[in-house]
């Protein structure tokens, strides 16, 4: 499940001029490099970010700010679309990719690094994502049955 081509192109014109910007003005030159310049992104996006933000739309700076970056279980696509849960705080996000659909990159129960940022009034992910272990059956169930407690309360973040 894709935003629409609109948003996708204004996330990505932001955050693609962002990251040329921490990258001393060079377009990154691998989707390894994108993902280093993500992790500074996140990490220092409180302090650091001050001399950037008359490139940055005030909506981005609000989307940057609330946005969460770390591991995440992707569980797999609802109607509505992706599920993933924050591993730290286990927290529920239903989620749209960018431009390329994440079952053509993600395994089902796999663990991932990516960023999930709330933008025009969804939550998408960014689209980088770095593959990590993919969890047993058990582990899996374990996730599901959250997934499907979560929901039923009212709980997932989309």
């Amino acid at each position: 499940m894709l935003v629409s081509e609109e948003n996708a192109a204004q996330f990505l014109v932001q955050y693609k001029t962002l990251m040329q910007q921490l990258n001393e003005g060079i377009e990154p030159d691998s989707m390894v490099r994108y993902a280093e310049l993500r992790a500074m992104i996140y990490h220092y996006r409180d302090t650091a970010f001050d001399a950037l933000k008359p490139v940055l739309s005030p909506e981005f700076q609000s989307a940057l700010a609330g946005a969460v970056f770390g591991q995440f279980i992707y569980l797999k696509k609802y109607q509505k679309g992706y599920v993933l849960q924050d591993v730290n705080t286990s927290i529920f996000y239903q989620v749209k990719a960018l431009t390329t659909l994440l079952e053509d990159h993600l395994t089902e129960f796999m663990i991932v690094q990516t960023a999930l940022v709330p933008f025009a009034n969804e939550w998408l992910c960014d689209g980088l994502l770095l593959h990590g272990a993919v969890l047993s059956k058990d582990e899996a169930r374990n996730a599901r049955d959250a997934y499907a407690e979560a929901k039923k309360q009212k709980q997932v973040i989309a």
